[in-house]
């Protein structure tokens, strides 16, 4: 009778849960509006004349070929407004949700409540993975892999290993994040199998991981052949790693980390109890499953760390996506395998019960964000600039959104000036980096804007000159600094503010940073009118 209750009551917050995660997505889909640089580069790319023009240059919007062919193909389908590419971010929210409901349900036939309250709330979730980016897709799949292999490791044969191969190729041919998570999944299923001699089994799958490997080696090498990486390489730390993390899982980040804490921990101890108890007779196989799923949560955190540190890029929430979806996935998985009696069940069940009165109300901020306010920038100059005024895009990378948004007739330029703004061209960040005076041009552009009596428009801003700080920095590299391509642009834009601050006569701001938008990409516009010597 209490289990049948218990039953009952977990059906209902499940569809709660799954109800409050769909209105979250519908919330953000229509307050997202426009796209912000970092989409702007993945739908341009997509959209590149040629196929062959996304497979020269994939390495520079961070996401492998896979993903920019399928919105290659969503936009030759649906078209590429706003509301088109919203809702495919949309689309790949909702999937997720039917991945976790049905990995769920076939596989352990039981209901995803930790899945739903850790993932299906997380503003990371919400915010990326429904954004035009690799992010979202990506997560996805590899949540189909997980369960595919999974089915293939309870009952093997020809269909299931194929199916499990194709999800993971499509997981890392969309996200290369996901490339360690496949191997601590294809390492947990070996050490599994050989621990119960599985030998066939063993040698089935070092045989589909070392094909799978072998296809992606062009893209890696694609990646790590790039003479550019250096400017966008920072050697993160492994606090600023945990920093990072901890941002991706949810705010606030005291309750989101301690439920989080809480159910791990919680969840891997009773798995453990059930390894120990059972491995020597276990007659349905459950016990190696929950093996598989214990190692691979425990591979996956060591393996996703060394990614992240070879990489050596300054993460964002968003790049541990993929990751918290795997390891909430996982445990989701492990806490239906693991939840025997009735005092387990009742914990999880209100574990998610908590998670579903309390975490809605903490999201009611982040997900009305809109993602630029670009968009509005650019509306702004097509009304106030003339053909004969400048607009300076400050830093570079802001051209790309603004290209994307800017239907105008002034002439503009970025700091530096960067030649093709459809994706990041980090080359050419690099070749302006390794010049003596990559700004001359752009301050002769303005000295003669202005004194012909015009304004110049500075999308971005500028910054003024710091003590302490230089105001200009040899071709890199640098014997300090090395190849930092983030210095370089900070000391171009305080060499910029210097140069405003030393020669306008008026300046003002035209546009402040608007409420309510994405801090990635809040741009105010400042507007310079005279000129003195």
């Amino acid at each position: 009778m209490i289990e049948h209750r218990i039953r009952r009551l977990e059906w209902i917050v499940a569809i709660l849960l799954s109800s409050a995660v769909v209105i979250l997505l519908l919330i953000r889909t229509a307050y997202a509006g426009p796209l912000w640089r970092d989409e702007c580069g993945g739908v341009e790319l997509a959209m590149m004349p040629r196929i062959s023009d996304i497979l020269q240059n994939f390495q520079y919007q961070t996401f492998p070929p896979l993903f920019a062919l399928i919105i290659r193909g969503y936009t030759a389908l649906f078209g590429a407004s706003d509301l088109a590419l919203r809702s495919f971010g949309l689309a790949v929210g909702l999937g997720t949700i039917g991945i976790a409901w049905l990995n769920s349900r076939r596989l352990v036939n039981d209901l995803p409540l930790i899945f739903l309250a850790l993932l299906g709330l997380n503003p990371t979730f919400l915010i990326s993975g429904t954004s035009m980016r690799g992010y979202g897709v990506g997560s996805l799949l590899f949540l189909l892999a997980l369960g595919l292999a999974i089915k293939a490791f309870r009952q093997a044969n020809s269909l299931s290993l194929a199916l499990v191969a194709l999800a993971c190729l499509a997981s890392i041919n969309c996200l290369a994040n996901n490339v360690p998570l496949v191997g601590a999944m294809a390492l947990s299923a070996l050490i599994v199998l050989l621990l119960r001699r599985r030998f066939r089994g063993a040698i089935l799958v070092s045989i589909l991981t070392g094909l799978i490997a072998l296809s992606f080696a062009p893209i890696a090498r694609a990646y790590f052949a790039a003479d550019w990486r250096m400017v966008v390489r920072t050697y993160s730390g492994s606090t600023s790693l945990l920093h990072r993390f901890a941002s991706a899982l949810g705010e606030p980040l005291w309750l989101m980390g301690s439920l989080w804490a809480m159910i791990a921990v919680l969840v891997l101890f009773l798995s453990v109890c059930r390894i120990r108890s059972d491995w020597r007779d276990d007659r349905r196989g459950s016990t190696n499953l929950v093996a598989f799923l214990v190692l691979f949560v425990g591979l996956s955190i060591l393996v996703y760390y060394g990614f992240l540190k070879t990489l050596g890029y300054p993460t964002q929430s968003w790049y541990y996506l993929t990751f918290i979806s795997a390891l909430a996935g996982a445990i989701d998985l492990l806490s239906a395998l693991v939840s025997r009696s009735a005092a387990a069940r009742l914990m999880r069940l209100i574990f998610a019960s908590i998670a579903l009165i309390v975490i809605p109300f903490t999201l009611r901020h982040s997900i009305v964000q809109r993602a630029t306010n670009m968009d509005v920038v650019a509306t702004e100059l097509q009304k106030r600039a003339t053909p004969s005024d400048l607009i300076v895009v400050n830093p570079w990378y802001l051209g790309l959104s603004f290209q994307w948004h800017y239907r105008g007739h002034t002439p503009w330029r970025t700091i530096p000036a960067i030649d093709e703004l459809r994706i990041h061209r980090y080359d050419l960040l690099k070749a302006a980096m390794e010049k003596s005076d990559p700004l001359a041009d752009a301050r002769l552009a303005i000295q003669q804007t202005l004194k012909s009596g015009n304004r110049v428009w500075i999308v971005g801003g500028a910054r003024p000159p710091e003590p302490g700080l230089p105001l200009s920095l040899p071709p890199a590299p640098h014997t300090e600094i090395g190849w930092s391509g983030q210095a370089y642009v900070n000391v171009w834009s305080m060499q910029l503010g210097d140069f405003l601050q030393r020669h306008v006569i008026q300046g003002d701001v035209a546009l402040p940073p608007a409420a309510d938008v994405n801090p990635d990409e809040n741009v105010p516009v400042l507007v310079a009118e005279g000129w003195q010597d």
